[in-house]
Protein backbone atom coordinates (compact mmCIF):
# COMPACT_ATOMS: atom_id res chain seq x y z
CA UNK A 1 0.00 0.00 0.00
CA UNK A 2 1.68 3.20 -1.25
CA UNK A 3 4.98 1.35 -1.47
CA UNK A 4 4.67 -0.13 2.01
CA UNK A 5 4.07 -3.83 2.70
CA UNK A 6 1.61 -4.70 5.48
CA UNK A 7 1.36 -8.14 7.03
CA UNK A 8 -1.25 -9.23 9.55
CA UNK A 9 -4.69 -10.73 10.15
CA UNK A 10 -8.06 -9.99 8.58
CA UNK A 11 -11.19 -9.79 10.76
CA UNK A 12 -14.64 -10.30 9.20
CA UNK A 13 -17.91 -8.95 10.60
CA UNK A 14 -21.44 -8.27 9.44
CA UNK A 15 -21.37 -4.72 10.83
CA UNK A 16 -18.47 -2.32 11.38
CA UNK A 17 -19.73 -1.72 14.91
CA UNK A 18 -19.18 -5.41 15.74
CA UNK A 19 -15.47 -4.67 16.23
CA UNK A 20 -16.19 -2.78 19.43
CA UNK A 21 -19.34 -4.74 20.30
CA UNK A 22 -17.31 -7.96 20.41
CA UNK A 23 -14.63 -6.35 22.55
CA UNK A 24 -11.86 -6.63 19.96
CA UNK A 25 -10.59 -3.08 20.43
CA UNK A 26 -9.34 -3.84 23.94
CA UNK A 27 -8.29 -7.43 23.34
CA UNK A 28 -4.53 -7.97 22.72
CA UNK A 29 -5.35 -11.16 20.78
CA UNK A 30 -6.53 -8.88 17.95
CA UNK A 31 -3.51 -6.54 17.92
CA UNK A 32 -2.24 -8.21 14.75
CA UNK A 33 -5.39 -7.36 12.76
CA UNK A 34 -4.59 -4.90 9.98
CA UNK A 35 -7.78 -5.18 7.88
CA UNK A 36 -11.39 -5.08 9.10
CA UNK A 37 -13.87 -6.29 6.44
CA UNK A 38 -17.62 -5.87 7.01
CA UNK A 39 -20.87 -5.84 5.06
CA UNK A 40 -22.53 -2.74 6.52
CA UNK A 41 -21.56 0.19 8.70
CA UNK A 42 -24.29 -0.50 11.24
CA UNK A 43 -27.81 -1.75 11.89
CA UNK A 44 -30.86 0.19 10.82
CA UNK A 45 -32.28 1.56 7.56
CA UNK A 46 -30.54 4.95 7.73
CA UNK A 47 -27.04 4.73 6.19
CA UNK A 48 -24.20 5.68 8.47
CA UNK A 49 -21.07 7.53 7.51
CA UNK A 50 -17.87 5.43 7.74
CA UNK A 51 -16.36 5.52 11.22
CA UNK A 52 -12.60 5.06 11.37
CA UNK A 53 -11.37 2.69 14.06
CA UNK A 54 -8.23 4.19 15.55
CA UNK A 55 -6.63 0.80 16.22
CA UNK A 56 -7.14 -0.53 12.68
CA UNK A 57 -4.91 0.47 9.73
CA UNK A 58 -7.47 -0.46 7.05
CA UNK A 59 -11.24 -1.01 6.83
CA UNK A 60 -13.33 -2.19 3.90
CA UNK A 61 -17.12 -2.17 3.47
CA UNK A 62 -18.02 -4.74 0.80
CA UNK A 63 -21.75 -4.14 0.23
CA UNK A 64 -21.22 -1.92 -2.82
CA UNK A 65 -18.89 -4.45 -4.45
CA UNK A 66 -21.19 -7.48 -4.47
CA UNK A 67 -21.90 -8.84 -7.95
CA UNK A 68 -24.99 -10.79 -6.82
CA UNK A 69 -27.81 -10.43 -4.31
CA UNK A 70 -27.48 -11.57 -0.69
CA UNK A 71 -29.92 -14.47 -1.08
CA UNK A 72 -28.17 -15.74 -4.21
CA UNK A 73 -24.76 -15.55 -2.55
CA UNK A 74 -26.13 -17.33 0.51
CA UNK A 75 -27.23 -20.22 -1.71
CA UNK A 76 -23.80 -20.49 -3.32
CA UNK A 77 -21.78 -20.49 -0.09
CA UNK A 78 -21.46 -23.85 1.65
CA UNK A 79 -21.72 -22.86 5.30
CA UNK A 80 -22.45 -26.47 6.28
CA UNK A 81 -19.02 -27.62 5.16
CA UNK A 82 -17.09 -24.64 6.56
CA UNK A 83 -16.02 -26.20 9.92
CA UNK A 84 -14.16 -28.98 8.12
CA UNK A 85 -11.66 -26.38 6.96
CA UNK A 86 -10.43 -26.21 10.55
CA UNK A 87 -10.87 -29.84 11.53
CA UNK A 88 -7.46 -29.85 13.23
CA UNK A 89 -8.36 -26.98 15.52
CA UNK A 90 -10.05 -28.21 18.72
CA UNK A 91 -11.46 -24.78 19.52
CA UNK A 92 -11.86 -22.69 22.64
CA UNK A 93 -14.97 -24.57 23.79
CA UNK A 94 -13.24 -27.93 24.12
CA UNK A 95 -11.64 -27.42 27.52
CA UNK A 96 -14.68 -26.06 29.43
CA UNK A 97 -17.01 -28.64 27.82
CA UNK A 98 -14.66 -31.48 28.74
CA UNK A 99 -15.00 -30.53 32.42
CA UNK A 100 -18.81 -30.76 32.45
CA UNK A 101 -20.77 -33.72 33.69
CA UNK A 102 -22.47 -35.93 31.13
CA UNK A 103 -25.89 -34.56 32.13
CA UNK A 104 -24.88 -30.91 31.68
CA UNK A 105 -23.05 -31.63 28.45
CA UNK A 106 -26.08 -33.43 27.05
CA UNK A 107 -28.30 -30.50 27.99
CA UNK A 108 -25.99 -28.01 26.26
CA UNK A 109 -25.70 -30.14 23.11
CA UNK A 110 -29.49 -30.53 22.94
CA UNK A 111 -29.93 -26.77 23.29
CA UNK A 112 -27.31 -26.19 20.61
CA UNK A 113 -29.10 -28.67 18.34
CA UNK A 114 -32.40 -26.84 18.78
CA UNK A 115 -30.70 -23.52 18.06
CA UNK A 116 -29.25 -25.01 14.87
CA UNK A 117 -32.72 -26.10 13.75
CA UNK A 118 -34.09 -22.59 14.30
CA UNK A 119 -31.14 -21.15 12.38
CA UNK A 120 -31.94 -23.42 9.45
CA UNK A 121 -35.59 -22.36 9.65
CA UNK A 122 -34.55 -18.72 9.39
CA UNK A 123 -32.54 -19.56 6.30
CA UNK A 124 -35.73 -20.61 4.46
CA UNK A 125 -37.84 -17.73 5.78
CA UNK A 126 -37.52 -15.40 2.77
CA UNK A 127 -37.87 -18.24 0.29
CA UNK A 128 -41.16 -19.35 1.88
CA UNK A 129 -42.57 -15.83 1.56
CA UNK A 130 -41.43 -15.39 -2.05
CA UNK A 131 -41.88 -18.90 -3.48
CA UNK A 132 -44.23 -20.65 -1.05
CA UNK A 133 -43.83 -23.67 1.21
CA UNK A 134 -44.01 -26.37 -1.46
CA UNK A 135 -41.36 -24.92 -3.78
CA UNK A 136 -39.10 -24.13 -0.82
CA UNK A 137 -39.39 -27.70 0.45
CA UNK A 138 -38.85 -29.09 -3.07
CA UNK A 139 -35.74 -26.95 -3.51
CA UNK A 140 -34.45 -27.91 -0.07
CA UNK A 141 -34.82 -31.61 -0.82
CA UNK A 142 -32.99 -31.13 -4.11
CA UNK A 143 -30.18 -29.34 -2.30
CA UNK A 144 -29.93 -32.16 0.24
CA UNK A 145 -29.76 -34.74 -2.55
CA UNK A 146 -26.80 -32.90 -4.05
CA UNK A 147 -24.92 -32.48 -0.78
CA UNK A 148 -22.07 -31.73 -0.56
CA UNK A 149 -20.44 -31.38 -3.99
CA UNK A 150 -23.53 -30.86 -6.16
CA UNK A 151 -25.71 -28.63 -4.00
CA UNK A 152 -25.67 -25.73 -6.45
CA UNK A 153 -26.48 -27.82 -9.58
CA UNK A 154 -29.40 -29.47 -7.76
CA UNK A 155 -30.69 -26.07 -6.61
CA UNK A 156 -30.45 -24.82 -10.19
CA UNK A 157 -32.38 -27.88 -11.37
CA UNK A 158 -35.16 -27.20 -8.84
CA UNK A 159 -35.33 -23.57 -10.01
CA UNK A 160 -35.19 -24.51 -13.70
CA UNK A 161 -37.98 -27.04 -13.33
CA UNK A 162 -40.07 -25.76 -10.39
CA UNK A 163 -42.58 -27.99 -8.67
CA UNK A 164 -45.63 -26.28 -10.18
CA UNK A 165 -44.25 -26.75 -13.71
CA UNK A 166 -43.35 -30.36 -12.95
CA UNK A 167 -46.89 -31.08 -11.73
CA UNK A 168 -48.41 -29.35 -14.77
CA UNK A 169 -46.36 -31.49 -17.15
CA UNK A 170 -47.18 -34.75 -15.36
CA UNK A 171 -50.96 -34.64 -15.21
CA UNK A 172 -53.26 -36.71 -13.04
CA UNK A 173 -54.42 -38.60 -16.14
CA UNK A 174 -51.12 -40.46 -16.25
CA UNK A 175 -51.24 -43.77 -14.43
CA UNK A 176 -49.64 -43.68 -10.99
CA UNK A 177 -47.12 -46.39 -11.78
CA UNK A 178 -45.89 -44.41 -14.82
CA UNK A 179 -45.59 -40.99 -13.18
CA UNK A 180 -42.17 -41.73 -11.70
CA UNK A 181 -40.82 -42.38 -15.22
CA UNK A 182 -42.26 -39.08 -16.44
CA UNK A 183 -40.73 -37.19 -13.50
CA UNK A 184 -37.43 -38.95 -14.13
CA UNK A 185 -37.40 -38.08 -17.83
CA UNK A 186 -38.18 -34.42 -17.17
CA UNK A 187 -35.53 -34.05 -14.48
CA UNK A 188 -32.90 -35.88 -16.52
CA UNK A 189 -33.75 -33.77 -19.54
CA UNK A 190 -33.69 -30.44 -17.70
CA UNK A 191 -30.30 -31.34 -16.24
CA UNK A 192 -28.87 -32.22 -19.65
CA UNK A 193 -28.44 -35.90 -18.81
CA UNK A 194 -30.81 -37.20 -21.47
CA UNK A 195 -30.61 -36.78 -25.24
CA UNK A 196 -32.00 -38.29 -28.42
CA UNK A 197 -29.06 -40.64 -28.93
CA UNK A 198 -29.44 -42.14 -25.47
CA UNK A 199 -33.19 -42.46 -25.98
CA UNK A 200 -32.64 -44.48 -29.16
CA UNK A 201 -30.23 -46.80 -27.34
CA UNK A 202 -32.79 -47.42 -24.62
CA UNK A 203 -35.46 -48.33 -27.15
CA UNK A 204 -39.08 -47.33 -26.63
CA UNK A 205 -39.22 -47.71 -22.84
CA UNK A 206 -38.98 -43.96 -22.24
CA UNK A 207 -40.11 -42.80 -25.69
CA UNK A 208 -43.31 -41.27 -24.35
CA UNK A 209 -41.51 -39.41 -21.63
CA UNK A 210 -38.76 -38.22 -23.97
CA UNK A 211 -41.32 -37.03 -26.49
CA UNK A 212 -42.98 -34.90 -23.85
CA UNK A 213 -39.58 -33.64 -22.74
CA UNK A 214 -38.46 -32.46 -26.19
CA UNK A 215 -41.58 -30.33 -26.48
CA UNK A 216 -40.85 -28.58 -23.20
CA UNK A 217 -38.69 -25.47 -23.01
CA UNK A 218 -36.51 -24.91 -19.94
CA UNK A 219 -35.21 -21.39 -19.30
CA UNK A 220 -31.84 -22.30 -17.71
CA UNK A 221 -29.87 -25.28 -19.07
CA UNK A 222 -27.49 -26.88 -16.56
Amino acid sequence: MSGKVYEGDVELHVYATDWKAHGHSGNPDFDNVILHVYMWQGRGKAPRSPSKQKDLPFQFEIKDYLTKGILELNDELDFEDYPTLNSGNIGLCHQPLAQLSEEKLTHILNAAGEARVFTKMERFHDSVIIEGYEQTFYRGVAEALGYPENKQPFQTLADTLPLTELNNLVTAKIRKEERALHYQALLFGASGLMNADEEKKQGSVNSCQFGMLTKTEFPIPL
